[in-house]
């Protein structure tokens, strides 16, 4: 047996070759993660190929060997701040996302300078795998542009300004085929092209999403209900209010919404009014002939602003279907209301009971 004097210790140029190896397969576990959307995975990656990094500058700092570990490193490091970027926005810190989208990109500006200072020729056997990576500066600053587009869109809805989502998913889907397996560098090998893949497959993914919101466009869409109560619109009559109000409770054992009834909690009347309403799913307006009106030489009575203007926010948000009038005799219904379902009544809903039961089956509210 050998004494330990005699045990052959490797060489620093083994050193390196055995280092760069570990970091490739970092690399690839990374890619592989980053299709995964492994986020824990790459972070380990990320981690050990530092360690290597860290050993290797023990033995050299001549700046092309640190330059070529450099460069499957910040690649992984750009895997890491993709993934980041991506349950960030899940999350809907569209800012932060947005800032780590920017990481990432001068993480690939900083690579793509590096690249091009290091000589092939300097490096032996490790300077031959250098060209494979060119094929993934087109990769990521396309993955990383789509993102931001996206991350821009998401902030902006956030403020509450418009945002066209098809045109949205059209311009990342635009940004992915930009890159095809012509751009690729002839040394790729089938990794690279798998990026391809991944790239033709985020685009349609995104072109499918289109042809959904499309189909949905054609149709007009409704919120839809959070809860199950019932909202009252009303205005001055209250004797018909108590009696709706005493009608669902009773008779049918629904929860019925009146705004005047529930407490403030510091926010304004409108605002007031779109937290209680947003959570039903149905909604009564009664018009009671409150207000007298003379227009264009006619003369009549109707509900008060508040009922039109709450019986126009339940038609936007819920749909038509889920409205109905409960209209006293003499009160005037313009004219643009006409296609909303009216039940008409003379002094007391007792007369309409059963067109009020009817109406709760037919939305499922109460069982027939």
């Amino acid at each position: 047996m050998d004494s330990l004097e005699n045990i052959r210790q490797p060489n620093d140029d083994e050193i390196l070759e055995e280092g760069f190896f570990l970091v490739m397969e970092e690399f690839e576990h990374s890619m592989a993660a980053l299709q995964l959307q492994d986020l824990q995975t790459s972070q380990q990656s990320l981690f050990k190929a530092k360690n290597v990094y860290n050993q290797v500058i023990s033995i050299t700092n001549e700046p092309s060997v640190v330059g070529v570990f450099n460069i499957p490193i910040n690649f992984i490091e750009v895997s890491v701040k993709l993934l980041k970027s991506t349950f960030l926005t899940m999350e809907e810190r569209y800012e932060s996302s947005l800032k780590t989208i920017d990481e990432a990109k001068e993480t690939i500006e900083l690579t793509t300078a590096l690249y091009s200072k290091i000589s092939d020729e300097a490096l032996g056997e490790l300077g031959e795998v250098l060209p494979m990576f060119k094929g993934l500066f087109y990769f990521f600053e396309a993955v990383i542009d789509a993102a931001r587009i996206g991350c821009e869109a998401s902030i902006k809805r956030k403020e509450g300004r418009f945002v066209d989502e098809i045109e949205t998913l059209q311009a990342q889907a635009d940004r992915y085929k930009q890159i095809s397996l012509g751009t690729w560098p002839s040394e790729a090998n089938q990794l690279y092209v798998g990026m391809i893949s991944m790239l033709n497959r985020f685009a349609e993914i995104n072109e499918k999403k289109i042809e959904k919101i499309k189909e949905k466009r054609k149709e007009i869409q409704f919120m839809p209900a959070i809860g199950k109560e019932v909202f009252i619109v009303h205005g001055h009559d209250k004797v018909i209010l108590g009696e709706l109000k005493e009608i669902l409770q009773k008779e049918f054992g629904l929860e019925p919404i009146i705004l005047n009834k529930q407490p403030d909690r510091g926010d304004t009347v409108i605002e007031k009014f779109e937290n209680y309403a947003r959570h039903c799913a149905f909604a009564f307006v009664i018009l009671t002939p409150d207000d007298f009106v003379e227009n264009n030489g006619q003369e009549y009575y109707q509900g008060r602003p508040n009922a039109l203007y709450e019986l126009g926010w339940f038609c936007g948000r819920l749909g038509r279907k889920k409205v109905r009038i409960l209209r006293k005799k003499d009160t005037n219904l313009p004219s643009d209301l006409g296609g909303i379902v009216t039940i008409d009544f003379n002094d007391s809903l007792e007369e309409v009971f059963r067109d009020i039961r009817m109406e709760l089956q037919d939305q499922g509210l109460i069982e027939g």
